[in-house]
């Protein structure tokens, strides 16, 4: 399973990419257990629900098969954990 984790704006409005093979990572355990607490990836609020908040952050998530592009308040508990890591710990997608 790969995990890819995108996180853009803030107040420099950089995008930070990274991913993990699962498979292939040292702690896979930990990266499997996760995801299984981190799926069904979280709807993205109603445009209703949430108002932008100025240098906030969009993540871009894909856990396997699922995706979901969710404002950074969106982003809590093992999901928050599981992108967070990916991005210090992840490679460089090319």
């Amino acid at each position: 399973m790969r995990i890819i984790v995108s996180r853009s704006g803030g107040f420099a409005g950089l995008t930070r990419r990274a991913e993990v093979d699962v498979d292939a990572a040292p702690d896979a355990g930990w990266w499997r257990e996760a995801a299984a607490e981190a799926v069904p990836l979280p709807a993205p609020p109603s445009d209703d629900a949430c108002s932008p908040v100025r240098d906030g952050f969009t993540w871009t998530i894909v856990l396997g098969d699922q995706s979901a592009v969710l404002p950074d308040s969106a982003v809590r508990g093992p999901l928050r954990e599981i992108a967070e890591r990916t991005l210090a710990e992840g490679e460089t997608p090319r």
